[in-house]
């Protein structure tokens, strides 16, 4: 068991916590538990805005944080 992790290319913490789950729940306990995120701060609405808006060129994410900040002035402020 203590080689398998390097072999599989992640840590033995890693490694010890996927037997752990297979052990438990099996096939199950391995599928990725994607829980519940933060939810959007931007309403369905203003992601639609903003998908037609970067249709338009091909932006960088400075530049979506800009838009999103200023321009759209949807009231979100990301942090760098």
């Amino acid at each position: 068991m203590r080689k398998l992790p390097v072999l599989v290319g992640v840590t033995k913490a890693t490694g010890y916590a996927w037997f752990k789950r297979w052990n438990s729940n099996g096939y199950e306990g391995l599928k990725p538990n994607y829980g519940g995120s933060r939810p959007s701060k931007l309403t369905e609405e203003q992601k639609e805005e903003l998908r037609e808006m970067l249709k338009e060129k091909e932006w960088t994410t400075k530049e979506v944080q800009e838009v999103i900040e200023a321009e759209l002035e949807f009231g979100v402020i990301y942090s760098s």
